[in-house]
């Protein structure tokens, strides 16, 4: 209350920007947003801007700045193109004379003086605002162009290029992973006395490709006697987790841990990559490992995540279906809300297993499969998750691992009746590719199962204990 009382008596152009900051802080983190969403935000930040001049408050190049940038973060380039034409007169752009111009006599081209041409002393603030904006979806053939248009005009109006001007242009083209680029733009920032700093190293890191190319920059970087932080480990991570390399990703963590810059975030990109790998057993001591020291950092969505990717990698491996039941149930006694992601993990790993041909011995087997798949997407159904095409698809798959069609068009019939959910051409195909005469899976009927069967909603721990048993 006091700080906004204070914000209220200063009516600077810093006060202005930070009330304008503090309303829209819920915003931070947005980056690609629905339409009608980012046009109500544009009218919000037009409003906003239009209170404080009501108020008789500074509106100056800080708060026109920080509006560009909530506005560019969402894409809005049009009113960003619109602020900037109001905020002409903090960019130093030359004026004419005062004196009034003689009709009877022809207008000489003067000069405007020198203190007219000053920009203003945050005047640097909107042009980086500016660049970043234009540089949000720009692809990479054109970046060095609108790098080179903004920096233009801000030498033109005595506006010099700073470091988070570089760092930006070196963002746009580390988004397109351009490493090239990346180089010439901290070859020009020496060029012009300007200090690179962890953050121009770090998005040179995240625009490396492979590993030839981390270690180009890992170089650099030790050249300019830069000490790496969190954020340098989480790009050097990405590098191994985008090729698949879940050794060298899992031993750059154990650097990060080491050095005390560990993430949850890293940690959950290293499982991921695990998972895709089938590698059940690294992920879970992972996890374990992870948890072992940071209990209380992790929270409650991301552990949910955490064994999402154990129950991914146990379920593509040989023999990991246990596995994946136990960490079913684990979710269900820790008191997490399963999402329909839990679900549908679950009920992979029940297809995978069917089709590895590890309960092909026993039709027994199989029904006991097939029942644990239907009485996840009941539990799902009655803990109001059950809205999601994936869980259809993939308990549609476990019916054509066991050739039993006639399911599978109950199940598509359901899929139709649930006017939330988009059509699904996979289950058509599924159903068209299982022969009418192939063996059924014999179960029991609905009704033969009475009001505790495998369709009636359980609760979590029940489906966990039914999971269990297997």
């Amino acid at each position: 209350m006091k700080r906004t009382v204070a914000l209220l008596q200063d009516r600077s152009d810093s006060a202005s920007a930070k009330m304008l900051k503090q309303q829209f802080a819920h915003t931070r983190g947005w980056k690609h947003v629905a339409p009608h969403k980012a046009v109500e935000l544009k009218v919000q930040v037009l409003r906003s801007l239009a209170d404080l001049q009501k108020r008789k408050m500074s509106v100056g190049p800080r708060t026109y700045a920080g509006a560009i940038t909530l506005l560019g973060r969402i894409g809005m380039l049009d009113t960003v193109e619109e602020l900037w034409k109001q905020a002409a007169r903090f960019r130093g752009t030359p004026q004419d004379g005062r004196s009034r111009p003689n009709p009877h006599q022809k207008p000489k081209q003067q000069r405007a003086p020198a203190w007219m041409q000053r920009p203003h002393p945050d005047a640097g603030s909107m042009y980086n605002a500016l660049l970043a904006a234009r540089l949000r979806d720009a692809p990479e053939a054109k970046i060095r162009g609108v790098a080179d248009n903004v920096m233009h005009c801000m030498k033109r109006h005595r506006v010099h290029p700073d470091l988070y001007t570089f760092n930006i242009v070196c963002k746009g083209h580390a988004r397109h992973k351009a490493m090239g680029s990346c180089l010439h733009v901290l070859h020009n920032m020496t060029q012009m006395r300007v200090v690179p700093d962890v953050v121009s190293f770090n998005t040179l890191l995240q625009a490396a490709r492979s590993e030839d190319e981390l270690q180009r920059a890992l170089q650099k970087m030790q050249a300019a006697r830069i000490r790496p932080n969190a954020h340098s480990y989480t790009a050097s991570i990405s590098v191994y987790t985008r090729s698949n390399d879940g050794a060298a990703a899992e031993a750059w963590f154990n650097k990060a841990r080491a050095e005390g810059f560990a993430t949850v975030p890293q940690c959950l990109d290293v499982m991921r990559c695990h998972a895709r790998a089938g590698a059940g057993e690294k992920a879970d001591a992972l996890l374990s490992t992870f948890l072992a020291g940071n209990a209380g950092a992790v929270s409650r969505e991301d552990l949910l995540e955490g064994y999402h990717c154990v129950m991914q990698a146990h379920g593509a491996s040989a023999g990991g279906f246990p596995a994946v039941c136990r960490v079913y149930k684990t979710v269900a006694e820790a008191g997490l809300v399963a999402t329909y992601r839990t679900y549908t993990h679950f009920i992979d790993a029940v297809h995978k297993a069917l089709a590895r041909g590890e309960c092909s011995g026993s039709a027994t087997e199989e029904q006991r499969h097939v029942e644990l798949a239907e009485a996840a997407l009941s539990t799902a159904l009655g803990n109001g998750q059950g809205n999601n095409i994936n869980l259809y698809e993939a308990l549609g798959r476990v019916y054509h691992a066991v050739g039993d069609r006639r399911r599978l068009e109950i199940l598509l019939e359901r899929h139709k009746g649930n006017a939330k959910l988009p059509p699904s051409l996979e289950l058509e195909a599924l159903v068209a590719a299982t022969l009418p005469t192939a063996r059924p899976l014999h179960l029991r009927s609905p009704r033969q199962r009475g009001p505790n069967s495998a369709h009636a909603p359980r609760e979590p721990a029940a489906a966990a204990a039914a999971a269990a048993a297997v």
